[in-house]
């Protein structure tokens, strides 16, 4: 069996645990803190995803009956609202209205029972017809299925830590063609996911670009390259592309590092963070500055994906010298043949953070990650919330170097975000 809060975080209702919202692709969360009917254990319907979303659940090959958890916690009239459920293609709800069924703030369930799933994800969509459908939690049931651990990684067991900025006016934070500046020398922009809730704290992303001395190319390095929005981020995270000092030439330095601080700061303080899930991904001198702040920086952050980095002069990948804080997880993603900064960039930072981290030398094959095209592995005895992954890839990316996103980088890095 699993449970999910839909939009929120772990919970229990009627002695079920509930894990933190997951597996979705699509949608909005929000909450209220309205008082439910008909029910004296309210945090699970006081939460929702909604808009047109899906979720996919990892499950075995096996039968399975899903419980749909609703409430109309936004809408105060009848035919103001209408969706349709599907469960693996099927439909199983039709133009459901939730406050004819139920009224404001009122409890609703559906049980869909015989799903048969073969293909290693249990289907859940949802489509809207009249406003926005919604779904507030769901609890699948098997006879013989079972769910699919995602990657290693606290997953729901994270508490959501709001940050100062939840509560605020939705501030301007600036654009891709008008962004904000953070120092005298670093820019940076943000998007925020669609219907953005000041009072729902976000995941937070940071993508930092390759050296480039066209802005488009940044853009494009960043926001669509990466993957990351491709595979959904936008729904669940508030997405951070800062610029570096010097864009072209070495790109991210050194001297870039004095930033990230005041950068962080200044959105946690003005946007609605959980300062619980916090992330990074960098390709090239993006990727080299990805791995210096999880260090530097690895109090505030969860997890960073370097992409073909190398080491940045001044911050050697030498756990002795440096002033690391805490631990992240790490998954670094390096060409086996990168022509562009040498092989040995790659394994360099995996022993870092494995030093790092306490982790041994052992490792074991990624499920989905295991062709030459990705070639990941994930390292045994990590401490918790210091699990290190690594991707010798054999994909002749950009141009043949070897050196640019290999194309499972956005799936395999935001599945990776989402279990937290």
């Amino acid at each position: 069996m699993v449970a999910i809060n839909s939009g929120g975080g772990a919970t229990v209702y009627e002695e079920i645990e509930f894990e933190a919202d997951q597996f979705s692709t699509g949608g909005t969360p929000h909450s209220t803190q309205d008082n439910i009917m008909g029910t004296s254990e309210d945090a699970v319907f006081q939460s929702e995803r909604y808009g047109a979303f899906s979720y996919q659940v990892p499950v075995t090959p096996g039968t399975y009956s899903v419980e749909l958890l609703f409430a109309e916690i936004y809408e105060t009239m009848a035919g103001a609202r209408s969706f349709n459920v599907k469960i693996e293609g099927r439909t199983v709800l039709s133009e459901v209205d939730l406050y004819s069924l139920s009224g404001h703030d009122g409890v609703y369930t559906y049980q869909a029972d015989s799903a048969a799933v073969n293909d290693g994800t249990l289907d859940i969509s949802v489509e809207s017809i009249v406003g926005n459908g919604k779904i507030s939690g769901f609890v699948v049931y098997s006879p013989d299925g079972e769910l699919k651990a995602p990657p290693p990684g606290p997953g729901g067991s994270l508490p959501v830590v709001p940050s100062a900025g939840c509560g605020k006016p939705r501030p301007n934070l600036g654009t891709a063609s008008s962004p904000i500046a953070i120092t005298q020398y670093n820019h940076f922009y943000v998007k925020l996911p669609n219907n953005y809730d000041p009072n729902t704290p976000y995941k937070l992303t940071f993508v930092f670009h390759h050296s480039s001395s066209d802005t488009n190319g940044i853009i494009s390095w960043g926001e669509r390259s990466s993957g990351l929005e491709q595979q959904g981020a936008l729904s669940t995270s508030i997405m951070v592309y800062p610029r570096a000092r010097q864009t072209s030439g070495s790109g991210w330095r050194g001297w870039d590092e004095p930033m990230f601080e005041p950068l962080y700061n200044k959105v946690t303080s003005e946007l609605c963070v959980d300062k619980s899930r916090v992330f990074a991904l960098g390709y090239s001198s993006g990727g080299d500055y990805t791995s210096l702040i999880g260090c530097e920086h690895g109090d505030k952050l969860t997890a960073i994906v370097p992409v073909a980095t190398k080491d940045v002069a001044g911050f050697p990948l030498n756990v002795s010298q440096r002033n690391c804080k805490d631990k992240v997880a790490a998954i670094v993603i390096h060409g086996a043949k990168d022509s562009a900064v040498g092989a040995q960039g790659g394994p360099a930072t995996t022993n870092f953070y494995r030093t790092l981290n306490g982790c041994s030398a052992e490792s074991d094959p990624v499920p989905g990650y295991t062709d030459s095209l990705s070639n990941c592995v994930k390292y045994r005895g990590c401490q918790a919330g210091g699990e290190v992954f690594f991707c010798n890839h054999n994909n002749p990316e950009y141009s043949n170097t070897y050196h640019g996103y290999p194309p499972f980088t956005g799936k395999m890095a935001w599945d990776y975000f989402k279990s937290f």
